[in-house]
């Protein structure tokens, strides 16, 4: 997670004027992590749940949209319901959700893997946008994307006028 926070630090100096600046809080307790499993009524996924372990929230962290906290997630503090009627099988297991856009990222689970990890989905105002096979991959291609994005931006500036 350091290594994208410091990617999504970097990639915004180019993107939005005043850089949205992902701020992390400390990693949910053994409590904080039953008490999501019995809201969702599911195991959580083991990359989910060690990545929660480690930084229960991330506000900033694609784009404007905060990776929840377990309190944010089972309180509804950003208002994940709305996409009820649009995704009635997906939008209780939103993990990630902002207030002011129409993205989230939630877990598949209908799909479940023997090893617990469930397919992770993008959803947007024209429906499921993306999908990985689970948390841990979805991580690494962010990662992935997020210095591709930094890459061109440095190769597109080179080429500007002093």
């Amino acid at each position: 997670m350091k290594l994208i926070m410091e990617a999504i630090v970097e990639r915004n100096r180019y993107f939005t004027e005043e850089p949205l600046i992902p701020k992390a809080s400390g990693g949910a307790t053994g409590a904080q992590l039953s008490d999501l499993e019995t809201h969702w009524g599911i195991k959580l996924p083991p990359s989910y749940r060690a990545a929660l372990a480690v930084h229960n929230g991330i506000t900033n962290f694609y784009f404007d949209v905060p990776l929840l906290s377990t309190q944010q997630i089972i309180n509804d503090t950003n208002e994940s319901k709305t996409f009820q009627e649009f995704f009635p099988a997906l939008w209780r297991y939103i993990f990630a959700c902002g207030t002011g856009s129409y993205d989230a990222i939630c877990f598949d689970r209908s799909q479940p893997a023997p090893s617990g990890e469930m397919p992770v989905v993008r959803l947007d105002d024209h429906g499921e946008a993306e999908r990985w096979p689970q948390f841990d991959v979805f991580l690494n291609e962010y990662l992935q994307r997020l210095s591709q994005q930094i890459a061109d931006e440095k190769a597109n500036r080179q080429n500007l006028p002093e």
